[in-house]
This record gives structure tokens, sequence and C-alpha cells, in this order.
């Protein structure tokens, strides 16, 4: 077993494990305290439902609205575009304007949009 010497001291590795090992353990953190039900009248009203119909609204006001197309004006504002409203790599978006690479790019970054938006919506 290896030992280690510290100041002058001779300890093996066995023993300062124990020593050093309980002071090196993950501290454990309290469970935050849970809240208490109110009492009263408020307490025996069970929360109102969602009818399917406010659901379908709620998904309708999570929509983000589209992405005003005069903003891309170059290939990353394209890319990153393409990316963040349909989570489309690169790859994908060249396949989508079938072409081989961005060079192969006939058309302004706006109008490309303008077409994968078309596809994808």
């Amino acid at each position: 077993m290896p030992h280690y010497r510290l100041a002058g001291y001779q300890m093996s590795l066995h023993r300062t494990s124990k020593i050093w090992g309980g002071l090196l353990m993950p501290r454990k953190t309290p469970a935050p305290a849970k809240p208490k039900p109110p009492d009263g009248p408020q307490a025996a009203t069970p929360a109102p439902t969602a009818t399917a119909e406010q659901d379908f609204d709620n998904l309708k006001r999570k929509e983000k609205p589209l992405r005003d197309v005069s903003t891309i004006k170059k290939l990353k504002d394209l890319v990153d575009a393409l990316k963040a409203d349909f989570g489309m790599e690169p790859q994908e978006a060249m396949k989508e304007l079938n072409i081989k690479g961005w060079v192969d790019l006939a058309m302004t970054p706006a109008d490309a949009y303008i077409q994968i938006r078309a596809t994808k919506s």
C-alpha cells in the first residue's frame, strides 16, 4: 500500500482516505418544504378543467408569427431562420431546394426561405 509523506508525517493511503473521505463527500441538501393547502372554502373548490376548444385556442396563440422575409439577406440568415423556424439543418435545406451546395443557389436567400416555408406549411 502506498504511503504519503506530509509535513514530516507518514500515512498510508487507506488511513488518509478514512480521514478525508468524510470531508470530500457531497453534502446532502434538505428537500424543500411542501406548501400547505389553504384552509376554508377555497380549498374545497376544484380547479376548472379546460375544454377541447380552449386547448385549440391556446395552441393557436402559441404559434409563432411568420418571419419577416426582408430580414433574410445573407445565406447565414437563411440557415439560421430555417433552423429556428423549421428545425432544418443546412443539408436538409439544400435537398429541399434541390441544390448540391450553397454556391448553386440561383435565387435570393429570402426567396429560398419563401419556397421552403410554402412546402413546410
